[in-house]
């Protein structure tokens, strides 16, 4: 039974983490936008208060998945994951 490469052994891992990730933020979605509704009014006050502690540049932080997925990319370019 021929042996995966540590790239190939990576790409595994990140596959699974990517999947793991990707649930988990579609779940913690879902579970805002129910909040959201039931809890509208304390949800805007909160809300205002995190925008005012947020950095200057108002760009949303990239998920965890959109990371993996740049990780696995240079991972492919730089690896050969057929050995």
């Amino acid at each position: 039974m021929p042996t995966k490469s540590d790239c190939a052994t990576a790409a595994e891992a990140l596959h699974q983490a990517f999947l793991v990730n990707l649930i988990a933020e579609a779940e913690s979605q879902l579970y805002k936008e129910g909040s959201d509704s039931e809890y509208s009014s304390s949800a805007s006050s909160c809300s205002s208060a995190d925008s005012s502690s947020s950095s200057s540049d108002d760009e949303p932080l990239p998920q965890t998945s959109e990371a993996i997925l740049e990780t696995l990319g240079q991972l492919y370019l730089e690896c050969d994951l057929n050995s």
